[in-house]
C-alpha cells in the first residue's frame, strides 16, 4: 500500500505583534532560538531569579507540555489548584541542558508566585499571582512567549488580567554585521468586567 501522505505542520497561533504598550526593546548578541533556550527551557534559572529580584516569593514553575493543536490558547485562573507537577526553583535548582525547542512548536506551562504590591490604591501589600505561559517557536526563527497573568488577592482582581508578550526576533547586532535577536516586551491590562476605576486600576497595574 502507498505510504500515507505526511500531514503538514501548522504554524503556531502566536505572532510577533505586540499587545498594548511596548515597555522594553533591546538587541541581544545571540540567536532568537538560543536566547529562548537559555531564558525559558525547563530548569532555567532566569525566571525564578528575575522574580526574586522583583521581591517575589513562593515561586513555582511547571514544566513545558505540548499545546493542543485545536481550540483557543489557555488563560490563567484565579482558582487554579496547585499543580502536582510544578516544583519550586531556586538558586540551588539544577540548570537545564541547552536543548533547543522544536521548530515550529507551541508549548504551555503554569507559573505561580507571590509578589509585593506597591500601589497606594491597594489595601494589601502582597498578592498571589497565577500565570499561564504559552511559548511558540516560529519558522521565521522568532520565539514568542505570551503570558496571561491573574492577581488573585488584589481588589477588583476578578475584573481584569494582565497580558504580556515577549518576542525574540532575528535582528542585526550592529557588530560587523553579525546576527542576533531583538527582545521586545509589551503589556496590556484586559478587563473582563466594566468598572468606574478602570483608568486608575490600569495605570497602577502597568506601574507594578
Amino acid at each position: 500500500a502507498a505510504a500515507a501522505a505526511a500531514v503538514p505542520e501548522m504554524e503556531p497561533r502566536l505572532d510577533v505583534e505586540p499587545v498594548g504598550v511596548v515597555i522594553l526593546s533591546c538587541v541581544l548578541p545571540t540567536s532568537a532560538l538560543d536566547a529562548a533556550t537559555i531564558l525559558f527551557c525547563d530548569g532555567a534559572h532566569y525566571l525564578p531569579e528575575f522574580m526574586a529580584a522583583q521581591g517575589g516569593t513562593e515561586v513555582h514553575v511547571g514544566p513545558w507540555s505540548e499545546l493542543a493543536s485545536n481550540g483557543s490558547l489557555p488563560l490563567a485562573s484565579r482558582t487554579a489548584p496547585p499543580s502536582k507537577v510544578a516544583s519550586p526553583l531556586g538558586p540551588t535548582a539544577t540548570a537545564c541542558e541547552p536543548r533547543p525547542f522544536k521548530v515550529p512548536s507551541e508549548q504551555v506551562r503554569e507559573v505561580r508566585w507571590k509578589v509585593p504590591v506597591r500601589s497606594r490604591l491597594s489595601p494589601i501589600r502582597a498578592t498571589r499571582v497565577n500565570e499561564v505561559q504559552c511559548l511558540a517557536i516560529l519558522r521565521s526563527g522568532a520565539a514568542v512567549l505570551q503570558i496571561d497573568q491573574v492577581m488573585v488577592d488584589v481588589p477588583y482582581g476578578d475584573y481584569f488580567s494582565v497580558h504580556l508578550k515577549l518576542v525574540l526576533a532575528p535582528a542585526p547586532t550592529g557588530c560587523s554585521g553579525s546576527l542576533g535577536c531583538r527582545l521586545s516586551v509589551s503589556a496590556q491590562v484586559h478587563f473582563s468586567k466594566s468598572m468606574l476605576l478602570r483608568r486608575k486600576v490600569e495605570s497602577s497595574t502597568m506601574a507594578e
